[in-house]
C-alpha cells in the first residue's frame, strides 16, 4: 500500500512509474497468471470503488474506507473461490488478510487526511 502512495506523492509519479503494475508482475510471476490477473482486476475494482466513494460522500471517514476495502475484498474472495474451486480456501485467504485490510483502512485514512492538510 505504501509504495504506490509514495509514487503518487511525486508530481506525475503515478503516471510515470505505474507502481500498481509492479504488484501485478510479481504476483503473476510468483503465483501464476490467474493470481496476476486477479491482482490487476482487484486493483481496478479498488480504484472504481474508492473513486465512487470519494465522489459520492465528498469526505473521508473510516467507515467509508472500510466499505471500499470490504467491497473489493469480497469480490476478490468470490473470484478466488471460482478460480480455486474451494470456498473454504477463499474464505481462509480473507481471514488471513484481515491485518492487511485493517492496515489499508487505517493507513489509507491517515494518508488521505494528511495529504488533505498539505
Amino acid at each position: 500500500m505504501a509504495l504506490p502512495q509514495l509514487f503518487h506523492l511525486i508530481p506525475q509519479g503515478g503516471i510515470t512509474w505505474l507502481p500498481i503494475y509492479f504488484f501485478t508482475l510479481i504476483s503473476a510471476y510468483k503465483f501464476g497468471w490467474k493470481v496476476g490477473l486477479l491482482t490487476a482486476v482487484l486493483s481496478v475494482l479498488l480504484a472504481v470503488a474508492a473513486g465512487w466513494a470519494a465522489h459520492r460522500f465528498n469526505r473521508i471517514s473510516l467507515p467509508i474506507l472500510l466499505a471500499v476495502v470490504l467491497f473489493y475484498q469480497v469480490i476478490g474472495t468470490l473470484g478466488e473461490w471460482v478460480m480455486a474451486g474451494s470456498f473454504f480456501q477463499a474464505v481462509q485467504d480473507f481471514r488471513i488478510g484481515l491485518p492487511r485490510m485493517a492496515m489499508q483502512v487505517a493507513g489509507g485514512y491517515a494518508l488521505i487526511k494528511y495529504s488533505a492538510s498539505l
